[in-house]
């Protein structure tokens, strides 16, 4: 939403609490022209869970079934834990994968030659694990033989997200182009193979592109690749170079920018060190703050979303520290105050700081100030919280609920994933993505066939399943923000000033906010510290 509202700031106040009396409706922001806008859309309707369907499938039997029935309680397609307590084990198989990566009943394996596949109930085949040539030889067959070719690409996509992390892009090139000259099997003629075989592989390369075309844009890789198209029969390769054409030649889309720039009247114009929290409107906080946030999520690409070296992830840091900051802000301008009825009124104004965030789809922003709203030394100042109006206090339960904990945040995830299906430009909640990014370290890089005489390690697919879903909602939310110019700068002093005051905002410590907060309510038990 732009900051073209042409109602006043008292106005949206009352606009808000309103809507506490009601289901959370309409809470909503204006369209401008050469801004982002968002289509009519309330409260309840980004925070609501969505239903899930299921279905059955009976299951087959013969003698390269693998039984596996995992005894882990966490089901993570329902509650979404970050971090199952336990995994399954079967006495056949080593099963280092998550429950709901297999499902909540139960799944056969079906083991073969250096790869192991089920099948889901509701009729998707998954690869369990396997050597890498064997997976990749999975992969291109179901790319032509499986009705359901979406599910395949996204195992494609997962499978070229992850593969860095036990190989390079010239080994699985090599694998590729050993199949594309593979013999025909047993039954199935010269040019029928050839045919699938080649089709297959061919998209295979046209996904990889899609997803990391700079892999085979430089080095050995690159090099091996040019000498793969010249032999290529002229169909073939015109298809690939149409989609490295494609690629490389994109037309950038229009960049827009976030919010229109505040009214720089002299008389209202904020000079830096002369203004503080009660100064700024709720819109001037929160949509400063969205770029800050929106510049610093832009700043971090998909290698530094896997890597684990400290120069790389710096950014991560930076996202987190500042988000921390903002909690301890809030927190800071709570407890500072004696005067109950001051701490009522700041209470209230970060509430309608946290619903503007909700408008901006800055999701970060949000969390940050629910989190100082539920620090300790704010959570315990009970005689504050009864003094609250019945709105504030109405809204403030609202967003407890919607924004609760139940099922891993599953409500405010729910709610990134439809505004990012929408294609509006969000900023997700930094500390959910951290801990996603980490959670594959859970798991095995490898399971091993036990049924079998191999002692090939396997590649374990399941991690990179979890590794990969995660890449692509990462991807997902970079992709809706890639219209967005967070660094436009028209010169506004105003918004300039407002920026630098959030850059360094002024904070207590915990000892600190302790201390302030017990001289707020002195606690009964006599306890200070």
């Amino acid at each position: 939403p732009s900051s073209s509202r042409q109602h006043t700031e008292s106005a949206r106040g009352d606009h808000r609490w309103r809507m506490a009396a009601e289901p959370l409706r309409n809470v909503r922001g204006s369209r401008s022209k050469g801004h982002r806008h968002k289509d009519k859309t309330s409260l309840d309707s980004v925070l609501s869970p969505r239903r899930a369907s299921s279905s059955n499938k009976s299951d087959a039997s013969d003698d390269s079934v693998l039984h596996v029935h995992p005894r882990e309680t966490v089901n993570l397609s329902a509650s979404g834990m970050i971090r199952p307590t336990g995994v399954g084990r079967d006495d056949s198989i080593h099963s280092d994968v998550p429950r709901s990566f297999i499902s909540d009943e139960g799944v056969e394996l079906r083991s073969e030659d250096g790869i192991i596949t089920f099948e889901r109930p509701d009729g998707t085949k998954m690869i369990y694990g396997g050597r890498v040539e064997k997976i990749i030889e999975t992969l291109l067959n179901w790319i032509i033989t499986e009705p359901n070719r979406s599910a395949v690409f996204k195992l494609v996509n997962i499978f070229v997200s992850c593969y860095r992390k036990f190989h390079t892009p010239i080994e699985i090139l090599d694998i590729l182009i050993s199949f594309w000259y593979s013999n025909s099997p047993d039954g199935m003629s010269l040019e029928k193979h050839e045919q699938r075989i080649r089709s297959s592989v061919t998209m295979f390369l046209s996904e990889w592109f899609e997803i990391q075309y700079e892999d085979l844009a430089q080095g050995d890789a690159m090099h091996r690749l040019e000498e793969f198209l010249k032999n290529l029969p002229e169909n073939y390769r015109a298809a690939i170079l149409h989609k490295i054409h494609q690629l490389t030649n994109r037309v950038p889309r229009p960049s827009v920018y976030l919010f229109e720039p505040s009214k720089d009247k002299k008389s209202q114009r904020l000079l830096p060190g002369r203004f503080g929290f009660m100064d700024l409107k709720p819109s001037q906080i929160a949509n400063q703050w969205t770029i800050l946030d929106m510049r610093n999520f832009l700043d971090i690409n998909r290698k530094g979303f896997l890597s684990q070296d400290k120069e790389e992830t710096k950014n991560w840091d930076i996202l987190l520290s500042r988000s921390a900051m903002f909690s301890r802000w809030v927190a800071s301008e709570i407890v500072q105050n004696v005067n109950v009825s001051k701490r009522v009124e700041v209470i209230k104004r970060f509430v309608n700081i946290a619903l503007v965030f909700l408008e901006n789809n800055n999701f970060n922003g949000l969390m940050s100030v629910w989190g100082g709203l539920n620090v300790t030394s704010v959570h315990r100042l009970h005689k504050t919280k009864k003094a609250l109006p019945k709105k504030v206090s109405d809204m403030w339960n609202a967003l407890s609920e919607k924004l609760s904990e139940a099922q891993n945040f599953g409500q405010l995830r729910k709610a990134m994933d439809k505004q990012a299906d929408r294609g509006e430009p969000l900023v997700p909640w930094f500390e959910l993505l951290n801990k996603l990014r980490n959670w594959a370290d859970n798991y095995n890089d490898y399971i091993t066939q036990q049924s079998t005489k191999s002692k090939t390690p396997l590649l374990n697919f399941g991690k990179m399943y979890i590794m990969g879903e995660q890449i692509l909602a990462f991807d997902r939310y970079q992709k809706v923000n890639e219209t967005v110019d967070a660094y436009f700068d028209d010169g506004n002093s105003t918004d300039a000033a407002v920026r630098t005051y959030l850059e360094h905002l002024p904070v207590y410590s915990d000892q600190q906010l302790w201390r302030l907060s017990v001289q707020c309510e002195p606690d009964q038990s006599g306890l200070t510290e």
